[in-house]
């Protein structure tokens, strides 16, 4: 009886501990991003240094596009390209969204997805001290809501798979009311350029009917 008692208990307390943080904004963009994964869209992006970026999306698929480098996913394979040339085709699929570290390594920390977007701001709730401020955008003609985060821990940003000095972040995160990554900016302490994805055209479909396929030149080797 106590076992069930204390289960019970833990139980009750996760349910309020997940309604008072999907009450915070952290938690109802966190919520918003989560729910865009159901989505089928086309997302274009400005990347840092002013690179062109694609998130192509149609469950369960996924193509992340930067440059000649691409991260497909798809229900039966995971396709790994570092060029236009050259891809490495992993056998199944991770998860819908790829694992941080896989594509931060892909694509050097630059291509960002919603739900890894997600996990910088649940990583972030739990910091204390931590100053945060809300906005209402409009970006690529999408309403958003923004949070911006004073404050983010080395260990939150490690946890994504971005490279970071043990000084504590500045990082700005917008959704689209649809649940779309609008935009990503992660400042870090130690001078470095941004870490910067910004939104800049959306459409509610796969553009490119080849976006789950490696390049048709590319050499394809299994990993």
């Amino acid at each position: 009886m106590k076992l069930l008692g204390s289960a019970l208990v833990a139980a009750l307390l996760f349910v309020v501990a997940k309604y008072i943080f999907l009450s915070t904004p952290l938690g109802e963009i966190a919520a918003k991003l989560k729910s865009g994964a159901d989505l089928t869209y086309t997302a274009t992006y400005t990347t840092t240094g002013g690179v062109r970026a694609t998130i192509v999306r149609q469950p369960p698929n996924l193509a992340l596009i930067r440059g000649d480098r691409r991260y497909i996913v798809t229900s039966q394979d995971t396709w790994i390209c570092r060029s236009s040339t050259a891809c490495t085709r992993l056998p199944g699929s991770p998860t819908a969204d790829p694992l941080a570290r896989d594509v931060a390594k892909s694509f050097g920390g630059h291509l960002i997805t919603p739900g890894v977007a997600a996990g910088l701001l649940l990583g972030a709730v739990a910091i204390s001290n931590l100053k945060t401020e809300t906005t209402r955008r409009t970006i690529a003609g999408q309403p958003s809501s923004c949070v911006a985060v004073d404050g983010v821990t080395k260990a939150v940003l490690d946890e994504a798979g971005l490279e970071s000095d043990p000084g504590p972040a500045w990082m700005s995160v917008c959704s689209t009311d649809a649940g779309v990554l609008a935009e990503l900016v992660v400042r870090r302490s130690d001078g470095r350029a941004p870490i910067s994805m910004k939104l800049t055209k959306y459409s509610s479909g796969v553009a490119a009917a080849d976006a789950f396929r490696p390049p048709p030149r590319a050499k394809v080797t299994s990993g």
